[in-house]
């Protein structure tokens, strides 16, 4: 089976995104064993104190990863993580066929789309005003020691809506028709102005 380009293109993002990760853990493991210690040292003592328990970072497996909308409506795919260390974990979205990511951590890169954090697991991407462009498949991934991914599919359904003026301001059988006398060039309108 042959993927769509838009798919081969997606995947080839996320290897890029690999091997930029595998350097940032190339780069801290560099820093951890020089002797030398950090300018800032970003571990708390609640992070010390648990640092000997690893935990699985996973997503919430019973949310609805196929979302249909109308065109105009807002869209929420609900990306819920648990179990992360925001200090060496990296949260983003990406759209399949588009070469920048969506959000990286909490910054999003256009102004329809958001992320409202309403809870510290919460990683939902918010699409407001959704347009037919935003269809398509999303990725909510957990950029740590290994990539984690979860696939969402938007399907936005509908018409632009008519943005045309109300059907009143359009009429002009209210306005006076303009009468021409002489010549053309000297035309006069009926219609005074108050």
């Amino acid at each position: 089976m042959e993927l769509p380009i838009s798919t081969m293109l997606f995947l080839k993002k996320v290897y890029s995104l690999k091997l930029t990760l595998l350097s940032l853990m190339l780069y801290k493991t560099a820093i951890a064993t020089t002797k030398e210690k950090p300018m800032f040292d970003v571990v708390n003592s609640k992070q010390s104190a648990n640092a000997e328990k690893k935990t699985n970072t996973y997503f919430f497996a019973d949310v609805e990863t196929t979302i249909h909308t109308n065109v105009g409506e807002k869209a929420e795919l609900p990306c819920l993580v648990y179990g992360i260390d925001l200090s060496s974990t990296v949260i983003s979205w990406w759209k399949a066929g588009d070469f920048q990511e969506i959000s990286l951590g909490l910054e999003a890169r256009q102004h329809r789309f958001f992320l409202p954090r309403r809870f510290y697991e919460d990683w939902t991407l918010v699409i407001e005003n959704t347009e037919n462009k935003d269809t398509g498949f999303y990725a909510c991934q957990i950029n740590s020691d290994k990539l984690l991914e979860k696939i969402f599919y938007l399907n936005v359904t509908g018409k632009v809506p008519d943005t045309t003026a109300d059907a009143e301001f359009l009429k002009d059988e209210e306005l006076p028709k303009p009468t021409v006398r002489g010549d053309q060039n000297e035309a006069r309108s009926s219609a005074r102005l108050a």
